[in-house]
């Protein structure tokens, strides 16, 4: 079981002290992991014969959010490292997605290596459609320069609507938990209707 009520502690190297420190904090809640999401700027910018770059801007929000779960005793981050905190948390890899007739099963390996697995609803076409699209703002920008913002609360909204659950968790699911198996879901049913085309139908 992943344990989202227990206090979670990890050690890194901050400005402020020698050596490791132990950083002890509470799971941020689904409002804390929207406002990260929403601070968060990516940024594209075209170089011209099909190459462009890509930069993350992870926004102001993390230091603030670490001020309200750290625990007492955990030492004072800079914004940086508290990014790289929050980064290190919100860690979710996916090992696996099965998709069924009308249901899919998506495992995800979280934080601390554990092993979780998410159930959902195979959500429609038209539902697919309409978080894509609303899920990310984009605004293009002088110098060939776009700049996206994405909207977790949107996935988070799907995944309920596909009844999303899992018993693999001591505690609320984890927001970040919850947009990565809904997005697999879909990446997992596009590449199925990519590999299903007949290029050269009878």
């Amino acid at each position: 079981m992943f344990n989202t009520t227990a206090e979670l502690a990890t050690r890194m190297r901050t400005a402020g002290g020698a050596g490791l420190q132990e950083i002890v904090i509470n799971w941020p809640n689904d409002d804390q992991w929207i406002a990260r999401s929403s601070e968060r700027r990516i940024y594209q910018r075209q170089l011209g014969r099909g190459k462009s770059t890509v930069d993350v801007e992870p926004g102001s929000s993390d230091l603030g959010i670490y001020n309200q779960v750290r625990v007492n005793g955990s030492p004072d981050l800079t914004p940086g490292e508290a990014t790289m905190l929050f980064n290190t948390v919100a860690a979710c890899e996916c090992i696996g997605v099965e998709l069924n007739a009308t249901s899919a099963v998506v495992t995800l390996r979280v934080m601390g290596g554990q092993e979780v697995k998410h159930m959902l609803k195979i959500p429609s076409a038209d539902q697919v459609l309409k978080a894509q699209k609303e899920a990310s703002r984009s605004t293009i920008l002088p110098h060939g320069l776009w700049a996206t913002k994405t909207h977790m609360n949107v996935w988070l909204t799907l995944w309920k609507d596909c009844q999303g659950a899992s018993v693999y968790y001591d505690g609320p699911i984890p927001a970040i938990h919850r947009e990565q198996a809904i997005r697999e879901v879909i990446q997992a049913l596009e590449q199925e209707m990519a590999g299903g085309v007949d290029e050269t139908p009878i």
